[in-house]
C-alpha cells in the first residue's frame, strides 16, 4: 500500500507550478470522540452535527447545485473525487494516492457527510466503501445519482462481490476496486470510470 503522508496539503490554484499539491477538503465533520482523535482528521465545526441518512430518497433535487463537468474533460485536469471511508488510515492513504494522481479530493467518514457534500460540491466521482457507520455505500451511490445523474461511482471494498447493485440501478454503471490496491490500480480504475467503461 502507498504510505500515508504526514504533512497537510495546500491549495494549488490554476497556473501554480507542478509540485505544489491541492488541498484535500473535508465534508462536514462529526464531533470528535472522547479522548481526542487523529490530528490529521478534519477539524470539528462548532454547532454542526451531521444527521444520519433519513429513510427514503430525496423527492426533488437541491437548488443551485454547482455545474457538473463532463467526465473526459474533468479527467484531463483532474477529477474531483469524493472519498468516503470510515477507516482513517485507509482514507489517508487513498487520499494521498488520489492526490499523487492529480485529482482533487473531498473526504467524508459517513454517508450523511458524503450526501451533504454531493449536494453542495461539484463532484465528478464518488469513491466509497460499501459498509459505512451510518448506512450502505450502495444506497449512498443510488441517492448520489439522484442528485447528480452523471456521477461516476467506484466501490472500494474488500469484497469481490457487492449485493444490491442491480436493485439500485448500479450493476452496469459502477466499478469495483478491491482492497488492498496500489496507486497504479487506482489510476487505471479512475481512467476506466471516466472513459465510461463500466462494470467488472
Amino acid at each position: 500500500m502507498h504510505e500515508p503522508k504526514s504533512e497537510e496539503l495546500a491549495n494549488r490554484p490554476a497556473g501554480t507550478p507542478a509540485g505544489t499539491r491541492p488541498r484535500r477538503l473535508a465534508a462536514p465533520d462529526l464531533p470528535a470522540s472522547a479522548g481526542g482523535g487523529d490530528p490529521r482528521e478534519p477539524a470539528e465545526v462548532p454547532g454542526e452535527t451531521p444527521e444520519e441518512l433519513p429513510p427514503g430518497a430525496p423527492s426533488e433535487l437541491p437548488p443551485d447545485l454547482p455545474p457538473e463537468m463532463p467526465p473526459c474533460q474533468a479527467l484531463a485536469g483532474g477529477l474531483t473525487v469524493l472519498l468516503v471511508e470510515d477507516d482513517s488510515l485507509i482514507r489517508q492513504s487513498t487520499a494521498d494516492m488520489l492526490d499523487e494522481l492529480g485529482h482533487r479530493v473531498l473526504e467524508a467518514r459517513r454517508a450523511a457527510e458524503a450526501l451533504e457534500a454531493l449536494e453542495t460540491q461539484a463532484v465528478d466521482l464518488l469513491m466509497t466503501d460499501v459498509g459505512l457507520p451510518d448506512g450502505s455505500g450502495v444506497e449512498l451511490a443510488r441517492r448520489g445519482r439522484l442528485v447528480r445523474p452523471a456521477l461516476l461511482v467506484v466501490f472500494a471494498t474488500g469484497h469481490s462481490r457487492i449485493e444490491g447493485l442491480a436493485e439500485a440501478g448500479l450493476a452496469d454503471s459502477s466499478l469495483l476496486l478491491e482492497k488492498p490496491f496500489e496507486e497504479e490500480a487506482l489510476g487505471a480504475c479512475l481512467r476506466r470510470a471516466a472513459a465510461g467503461v463500466r462494470g467488472g
